[in-house]
């Protein structure tokens, strides 16, 4: 579950280093907070699926926004 920000960091460079960690932290706290809820409300079930389903949705971002190859390198 921790590959993601060390993914994404490698994949899309220094560039956009700053939003990689602002985002991770921001998923981090809301992530905990929702997850609670969801348990209380719904069960642990519903819970975990969800979060399988977040990550899943989250690996076909990271693929369509795969960046471009540089032109020049062949």
């Amino acid at each position: 579950m921790g590959i993601a920000l060390p993914a994404g960091l490698m994949r899309f460079g220094e560039e956009h280093k700053a939003w990689f960690w602002a985002v991770n932290g921001a998923a981090s706290v809301l992530a905990s907070v929702l997850s609670i809820a969801l348990s209380i409300a719904f069960g642990f079930r519903a819970t975990s699926l969800t979060a399988v389903a977040l990550y899943v949705a989250a690996v076909a971002v990271l693929h369509a926004y795969r960046p471009k190859p540089d032109a020049q390198r062949a």
